[in-house]
């Protein structure tokens, strides 16, 4: 059973990966959301920093299972969803320029960026709330 469920989740991150481009950057300048999906040099990480591969098996199946119930909670947003891989580049325009975001160790996470406000990982495990606070508040970053 164990092997099986390996081989599901090596299948899954296999579909996933084709689905996304080459390597790119990318500059973005309006209200978004933006999916970061392990790139395969991050899934080795994973891999190697876990005690096993029951381990890897649970880090995988917990961050597709709250990614997923975050794009069903986004969709009914209708706000802007880019998807790309974290051996990508990504950068948000901050007071007239653009500003690099650090993604290269995020697996299975969202970054919300609005204008006038900087660019935040949030806790996927908490949609609804980190919704709430990063795209309804009348807040502007300092």
């Amino acid at each position: 059973m164990m092997k099986f469920k390996l081989n599901l989740f090596a299948l899954l991150l296999l579909f996933t990966f084709n689905a996304l481009p080459a390597q790119k950057t990318l500059n973005i300048k309006e209200k978004a959301v933006v999916i970061v999906m392990p790139s395969n040099d991050r899934i080795n990480q994973l891999k190697k920093e876990s005690a096993s591969e029951d381990e890897f098996s649970v880090i995988v199946e917990d961050g597709l299972y709250y990614l997923d119930q975050a794009k069903i909670f986004l969709k009914k947003k209708n706000i802007k969803t880019i998807k790309i891989n974290s051996s990508d580049q990504v950068r948000f325009l901050e007071n007239g320029r653009f500003k690099k975001f650090n993604i290269k160790e995020l697996s299975w996470d969202i970054i919300f960026y609005m204008p006038k406000k900087s660019a935040k990982q949030i806790d996927i495990t908490d949609i609804e709330n980190e919704f709430q606070n990063y795209f309804l508040s009348i807040q502007t970053k300092k």
